[in-house]
């Protein structure tokens, strides 16, 4: 079985999706979310409110430019977001994506911009519920699992519901 899996599977690491904004936030600014974009009076779009699935709904964004949580003037305005869009269309199966944001020790998961359960709701909290029990085996703590429209907040337009959203790719952040 292994050997089956690790001949037919590809994982791809992408180390840092915003470098210019992790740059600005050990150098300026620590809490420093967004990307580096000028728009004009005020810098950064949030690259996890910038994909098309739920972009701009619900008030899980903003449309004002020096919001943290700022959207950008449409869906995939940012490089970032579109590097990552073409990489996706490229895979010919998307079996999984993980977004880590490691910070608040939380395991999330579709939908992000609605609190409408999503099809796979079932399957999601099963996985991140043995996640979550598998890492407090190894000695880790204990993260906190949902939905993230139920547990956290509405987001929309994040990386996790457009792979859900397009290619049903199981993703979590």
């Amino acid at each position: 079985f292994t050997n089956k899996l690790v001949d037919n599977c590809a994982i791809t690491i992408i180390p840092e999706f915003n470098p210019d904004g992790y740059i600005y936030s050990w150098t300026t600014n620590r809490y420093w979310r967004k990307n580096r974009r000028n728009n004009g009076s005020s810098y950064g779009v949030d690259l996890n409110r910038n994909f098309s699935v739920g972009w701009g709904l619900n008030g899980g964004s903003s449309s004002t430019p020096s919001s943290d949580t700022y959207r950008g003037p449409a869906a995939f305005s940012e490089p970032e977001t579109v590097g990552l869009k073409n990489f996706c269309a490229r895979q010919r199966n998307l079996g999984g994506f993980i977004d880590l944001h490691s910070y608040s020790e939380l395991i999330l998961y579709p939908w992000s911009y609605q609190t409408a359960l999503c099809p796979d709701d079932a399957f999601f909290n099963s996985m991140t519920t043995q996640m979550v029990s598998d890492m407090v085996a190894s000695g880790g703590h204990a993260y906190t699992k949902g939905q993230t429209s139920r547990i956290l907040y509405i987001a929309s337009g994040t990386s996790n519901d457009y792979l859900y959203g397009i290619y049903g790719t199981k993703a979590i952040a």
